[in-house]
């Protein structure tokens, strides 16, 4: 790559680190990275709980 493809990647990532990701569903709730995150940890939890109890019957 040439060093002017390299600085316009540069840029583009340096944009996209900066900026916030968020998407609004009607005006109810905004969903974010950490409600996002927070969810897919909820989720995680819950599965974690789902196997202890499928092991204990087993």
């Amino acid at each position: 790559m040439d060093s002017s493809t390299k600085e316009e990647l540069q840029l583009f990532i340096n944009q996209i680190y900066s900026s916030t990701i968020e998407f609004n569903a009607y005006d109810f709730f905004t969903l974010n990275t950490q409600v996002i995150k927070s969810a897919i940890a909820a989720g995680a939890t819950c599965l974690v709980i789902l196997v202890q109890f499928h092991s204990e019957r087993n």
